[in-house]
């Protein structure tokens, strides 16, 4: 996973999920709540579902995830 403040060139298009370091929660890409996200909470993962969890982070709590 990357951070923000990672010196490598983040595009949303080569990343999975978007975790919020503050709450410990990830998002989909196109989830509305990114935007409201502080670019210094933004942790950017290109890994599956389980392997973040495994980091401790759990998945946003919104009931449009069916297909989360």
């Amino acid at each position: 996973f990357l951070s923000e403040s990672s010196e490598f060139d983040i595009t949303a298009s080569s990343f999975s999920y978007i975790g919020n370091a503050n709450t410990l929660k990830f998002h989909r890409l196109n989830c509305r709540n990114v935007s409201q996200m502080s670019d210094k909470n933004k942790v950017y993962f290109d890994e599956t579902r389980e392997e973040i969890i495994s980091k401790g982070y759990k998945r946003a709590n919104i009931a449009s995830l069916k297909s989360f």
